[in-house]
């Protein structure tokens, strides 16, 4: 979903997990 390496993007993807 994240098209680069982002931290918010990492903790988006952790909080929908």
């Amino acid at each position: 979903m994240c098209k680069h390496f982002n931290f918010f993007c990492l903790v988006f993807s952790l909080l929908i997990m």
